[in-house]
C-alpha cells in the first residue's frame, strides 16, 4: 500500500511539472529527399519561407546559436516558415544524440559526406560553421550573419505570408532519384546579399541516350548528382580523361 501511495505521488509530481506526458519526436529527413524538396520549391508557387542553417555537434558556435534559432521557430510556428538543420557530423548517433538534447524543431538533415556538402555549399555559400540562410518566397538566398537580422527579416518577410495556413507547395516523402539543387550566383553585395536560384537545367533524348546540356556553375559531380549516376559513368560515354567541361557542352548521360 505504501509503496502505491509513493508511486502514484510520483506521477503526480510528474504530470505537474510537465515532464510525464512530454515526448520529443525529431522530424528528420535523408539527404537525398532534401535535395527533391529544394527543387520541388524552387519550381512551385511559393507561399513559404525557409530558414536554413548549417551545424554540427562539434562545433560551439553552433551549439550556442541553435537555442536562438529553436525559439525563433517556436515564434513563427503559426507562419508558413520552415526551419532546417543541416548537420556537417559524421556520426550518426551523436547527431542524433544532440538533436534530442537540444530538442530541435524544423527538419533535421544528416549531411556526413564531405561530397554532399561541397555539392550544397553551391548554392549555400559560406566557408564556416555555424552559417543561416535566408530563402524568401521570391527564391532568393540571403546569408544571415546576426540572429537578430534573421529575427527582422523574417518578420517583414512573414507579414507577406497567411497566417495558419500550409504551403502550397507538396513535398514528396521519398525520393527514388537526387535532382539538382539550385545554384545561384555569388551574392554581390557581401554575405548578406541575395541571389535568385536558377531553373533545373533541361535534358534531350538522342540515339538512345539522355543528353544534358551543361550549364554556368556546374560541375560533372552536379550533374551526376542530378541523374544519379556516377562521374567515371558520364566520363565513359563522353571519352573524358579529366573533369573539364565546357558551358553548352553536350554530355551523353546514361540509356534510356
Amino acid at each position: 500500500m505504501k509503496n502505491l501511495f509513493l508511486s502514484l505521488f510520483f506521477s503526480l509530481l510528474l504530470v505537474g511539472s510537465g515532464h510525464a506526458q512530454t515526448t520529443y519526436r525529431p522530424d528528420t529527413l535523408d539527404f537525398a529527399t532534401f535535395l527533391n524538396q529544394c527543387q520541388e520549391f524552387s519550381r512551385g508557387n511559393r507561399q513559404e519561407l525557409w530558414v536554413v542553417t548549417f551545424w554540427a555537434s562539434w562545433n560551439s558556435n553552433s551549439l550556442y546559436q541553435l537555442p536562438m534559432l529553436k525559439s525563433m521557430a517556436a515564434n513563427y510556428q503559426d507562419k508558413p516558415i520552415r526551419f532546417f538543420f543541416l548537420s556537417r557530423d559524421t556520426n550518426r548517433d551523436i547527431w542524433q544524440e544532440t538533436i534530442y538534447r537540444e530538442q530541435l524543431g524544423g527538419t533535421n538533415v544528416l549531411i556526413s559526406q564531405a561530397e554532399d556538402y561541397e555539392y550544397l555549399k553551391q548554392g549555400f555559400q559560406h566557408n564556416s560553421l555555424p552559417a543561416t540562410f535566408l530563402v524568401d518566397a521570391n527564391g532568393n538566398i540571403y546569408r544571415i550573419d546576426r540572429t537578430q537580422q534573421l529575427n527582422d527579416m523574417l518578420y517583414e518577410e512573414s507579414r507577406k505570408l497567411p497566417d495558419n495556413m500550409a504551403s502550397t507547395t507538396t513535398y514528396p516523402a521519398n525520393t527514388p532519384t537526387r535532382p539538382s539543387t539550385a545554384t545561384p550566383n555569388r551574392p554581390t553585395n557581401g554575405t548578406s546579399g541575395s541571389t535568385t536560384a536558377t531553373p533545373p537545367p533541361a535534358s534531350t533524348t538522342q540515339n538512345g541516350y539522355l543528353i544534358h546540356t551543361v550549364r554556368k556553375t556546374e560541375t560533372l559531380y552536379s550533374i551526376s548528382r542530378q541523374y544519379s549516376v556516377s562521374v567515371q559513368d558520364i566520363q565513359r560515354l563522353n571519352s573524358l580523361s579529366g573533369n573539364v567541361i565546357k558551358i553548352g557542352q553536350e554530355l551523353k548521360i546514361k540509356r534510356q
